[in-house]
């Protein structure tokens, strides 16, 4: 089994690598902060949370006579939180001899990177399953991007909360548009609420812009999201959290366990016989 040793670091304080683990954790999750957890007052464990979705309704004329009464007839969406990751380190007790800042920060921020980077592949795992614009490895052009908004809009998806994550093959792409370099800086200097959001690099029409560094891959480019706050939803069985673990006595020996517990579901709004609608569209590119 491996171990951290003494051989390999000469720091163990237990106290501060949870706290600046959960820290970088926060900080490196870029689709968390696009998505929702609406219903994380419901989560009881790991059991299934079924959320209705009701149909548009259709208003009617009327004079005199009697009333048509509609049916009520709805869908639903489920979030099952039963996916499950962790990150595990097993310290030798002679490593508590002595503090070494440089080597703890460096185990810290990997153990909450590699936490917040699989919880962002899974975010962007569930937009994946949406209606997709453009071309693989080609650049996203204006084009592409309002043919995405005319998607949106025609789904009816609200106007407010709406963002778009960008890879940075799009980012350097759009930073060769006059347009699109006005548009970002413009909004990113004048919208200091924003600036501090992890990822956020501008506005483009009503989205906000983020990077993430971790994109998904296409057949050769990479993916592009755009969507609304609501579309996707996630609940957290349990949020990142620490344990010590007891180890054999003859180990001497630490452990500490980084994990977290959680779904996720791209909401389908479509009405009853209809066809699927999500509030969003992968935008193909580089």
């Amino acid at each position: 089994m491996a171990n951290v040793t003494l051989t390999t670091t000469d720091a163990w304080v237990p106290e501060l690598w949870a706290t600046r683990a959960t820290s970088f954790f926060n900080s490196t999750t870029v689709a968390r902060g696009v998505c929702s957890n609406d219903y994380q007052a419901f989560a009881r464990g790991s059991d299934v949370i079924h959320v209705p979705h009701i149909d548009n309704e259709s208003a009617r004329s009327w004079s005199t006579g009697s009333l048509t009464f509609d049916s009520a007839t709805e869908i639903e969406n489920t979030i099952t939180p039963t996916t499950r990751i962790y990150v595990a380190k097993k310290i030798d007790k002679m490593a508590d001899i002595a503090t070494n800042v440089a080597l703890l920060s460096l185990y810290t921020e990997q153990m909450g990177k590699a936490l917040a980077l699989q919880f962002d592949d899974d975010l962007q795992d569930a937009m994946d399953g949406a209606s997709a614009v453009g071309t693989d490895n080609v650049d996203i052009t204006d084009s592409i991007i309002l043919s995405a908004q005319k998607t949106l809009n025609d789904n009816k998806i609200p106007q407010s909360g709406r963002w778009l994550i960008i890879s940075p093959g799009t980012l350097q792409a759009f930073r060769q548009e006059e347009k699109y370099v006005n548009s970002l800086y413009a909004q990113s200097t004048g919208n200091p609420g924003n600036a501090n959001e992890n990822g956020f690099v501008g506005r483009i029409y009503e989205f906000d812009v983020y990077l993430t560094q971790q994109p998904l891959s296409g057949s050769s480019g990479k993916k592009s999201f755009m969507g609304q706050k609501q579309a996707v939803q996630y609940v957290m069985a349990q949020d990142l959290t620490f344990e010590n673990p007891r180890t054999p006595h003859d180990e001497l020996a630490d452990a500490l366990i980084a994990w977290m517990v959680y779904g996720d579901k791209l909401m389908n709004f479509k009405e009853v016989g209809g066809s699927n609608i999500y509030g969003v569209v992968e935008l193909a590119g580089t």
